[in-house]
């Protein structure tokens, strides 16, 4: 990317970026700004991951999500009364351009899907998922895949969250999930097998954390994932960094899938480990 800079750009930057200059070296923090990050879901993960890369210096954001802001997500979101009733991408962008009014942020008022997936991730760096929908993180993760794009993949519910890096050459996140779409074409995989498998998962993440009542109702759409702020905030928080270590070339240091960041900030368990394999989940 062969962008030129005005004086008034350069001075901002120079004085914005202070504080971490001797974190990041030059060359890498002009990584960091000329990256194009992508974050595709915006609320109580992608919201946080979104702020913290602009925080660190990145100039060039692409966000996608097609919800508006509702009071409720106010707990843990970073949204604000004034936003309740507008898209969360306006919104995010806004919060964004306040902190660095220099910054390009490209925004999708629209659900992710085949139709528009190449548009969202062309001249993509690394993407950042923390979407919701199974149907719309599969088609990500395929398209990741066949681009050779890097995905941060991170959630949160309740006290808990996690963090993995899905690398192209790597396990594939339906493969490490166990995904009913694995090996299938994707319109061949009804709604309802995705949602059985989001109350599997909530049968493990929400173990000791939600009722049983809970755990059996999130097969149905309707059914939300209850949730305070701090774990998916963290979560999304140590996404960017995965993404910003990327784009530095610290691959080694990445926590690449199968090994997952499993956190629980109401039992202080951070525990990074191989999914699957040593055990189901960290929590318990």
């Amino acid at each position: 990317m062969s962008t030129k800079y005005s004086s008034a750009h350069e001075r901002f930057y120079k004085e914005f970026i202070s504080r971490q200059r001797i974190l990041f070296t030059p060359e890498d923090q002009e990584k960091i700004r000329r990256a194009v990050f992508v974050i595709a879901g915006l609320g109580a993960n992608g919201g946080p991951a979104a702020i913290a890369l602009v925080r660190m210096g990145a100039e060039h954001i692409k966000l996608i999500d097609h919800d508006m802001v509702e009071i409720s997500n106010l707990n843990r979101q970073p949204y604000f009364l004034m936003d309740v009733g507008t898209y969360k991408v306006d919104a995010l962008k806004r919060y964004l351009k306040a902190i660095n009014p220099f910054a390009d942020v490209t925004i999708f008022r629209e659900k992710l899907s085949k139709n528009n997936v190449d548009k969202v991730l062309k001249d993509a760096h690394v993407v950042i998922d923390a979407m919701d929908d199974y149907r719309a993180k599969v088609i990500l993760c395929r398209k990741a895949k066949e681009k050779r794009v890097p995905v941060v993949h991170t959630a949160g519910a309740g006290f808990r969250g996690s963090v993995t890096v899905f690398l192209p050459e790597n396990i594939t996140y339906e493969e490490m999930f166990r995904l009913p779409s694995v090996g299938r074409n994707l319109e061949s995989v009804h709604d309802r097998e995705f949602l059985t498998h989001r109350r599997y998962v909530a049968s493990i993440i929400g173990r000791g954390m939600y009722p049983d009542e809970i755990i059996n109702r999130m097969d149905d759409p309707c059914q939300p994932w209850y949730t305070a702020a701090v774990a998916p905030m963290v979560a999304g928080v140590l996404a960017a960094m995965e993404a910003i270590k990327i784009v530095i070339g610290q691959k080694s240091r990445i926590i690449a899938a199968p090994n997952i960041l499993q956190i629980d900030v109401l039992n202080n368990i951070y525990e990074i480990f191989e999914f699957g394999k040593e055990k189901i989940t960290a929590y318990w």
